[in-house]
């Protein structure tokens, strides 16, 4: 069973004309790249943006686990074909590189460039400009994050923890 990891950071990488780009050490580890040479990546779980996600093999699993656990209908059938039927199973090359599939590169519309982003559970994968374009955070947004963060520190902070 793998720790739990929460990642963090960016790392920008141009895709090579096989759609390959280096892959950052410092993830490894979380991901099982030392027992395991493959990663999955989907679809990010979002209507409204896309992105893609990267998963270690267990956590994929956990993850197909909870989608088969979904009530049988038209409803758990679309979500296995937008989801599930679009992920692929990705290994690292001798070059410490990974190969992004070509209709998930379409799906995202990535061009060239690209953006790896650590997002707690999972690291992000999102055409460059796109993300680029998306990180200004209004004031309001910030102002309730900055509240909540500090209500659970209070929270925490009475429980004793």
């Amino acid at each position: 069973m793998l720790k739990e990891v929460l990642f963090h950071g960016r790392k920008d990488y141009k895709l090579d004309t096989k759609g390959r780009m280096p892959f950052p050490s410092i993830w490894y580890s979380p991901l099982g790249l030392e027992t395991s040479s493959s990663v999955v990546i989907a679809r990010g779980m979002s209507p409204n943006e896309k992105y893609l996600e990267i998963f270690s093999d267990e956590s994929w699993q956990k993850k197909m686990k909870l989608v088969e656990s979904f009530p049988e209908g038209e409803l758990k059938n679309k979500f296995v074909r937008w989801y599930i039927a679009t992920a692929e199973t990705v290994e690292l090359d001798n070059h410490n590189r990974i190969r992004l599939p070509k209709q998930l590169i379409d799906y995202c519309g990535i061009n060239r460039e690209v953006a790896l982003v650590g997002s707690i559970e999972t690291i992000q994968i999102w055409p460059r400009e796109v993300l680029d374009a998306t990180e200004d955070v209004s004031k309001s947004d910030f102002d309730m994050v900055f509240d909540f963060m500090n209500r659970a520190r209070g929270e925490k902070a009475e429980k004793g923890e």
